[in-house]
């Protein structure tokens, strides 16, 4: 059961349901989203992905950063070669952040920063080293 509210500040909403959270800050041209999605039980890493992209679909937004921590390389396998926003959004975003660990401690999830309410386009950048 999901739990929608305010948390006293204007502009700010809170949204919680099993495994997701979602903090939506609503700014004069835009809105801020800051998704976060966990495992529930033993679920897996794609339907942990699909539940946050279906977050940032909802909200008719673009992903601006995302962060998958406490995966491990087997976790890796339902993922496309390509990364991890492609698959939350549905579409080409922006960058993706990856922290390796072991799954064993079910210490883990994706945390999105998304904007919805204006254009963004991301630039690519390539850097040499």
């Amino acid at each position: 059961m999901a739990r929608d509210g305010t948390t006293g500040l204007e502009g700010l909403q809170r949204s919680d349901s099993p495994g997701l959270k979602v903090i939506t800050l609503n700014r004069q041209s835009c809105q801020e989203h800051y998704i976060t999605s966990v495992p529930e039980s033993a679920e897996s890493l794609e339907s942990l992905l699909q539940r946050a992209a279906m977050a940032v679909r909802e909200r008719n937004a673009q992903i601006l950063s995302q962060e998958v921590f406490g995966m491990s390389d087997k976790d890796k396998t339902s993922v496309p070669a390509d990364g991890g926003p492609e698959h939350a959004s549905g579409r080409p975003q922006g960058p993706l952040t990856w922290l390796e660990n072991k799954r064993d401690t079910n210490l883990c999830g994706t945390h999105l920063w998304a904007i919805s309410g204006t254009a963004v386009k991301i630039a690519k950048t390539q850097f040499a080293v």
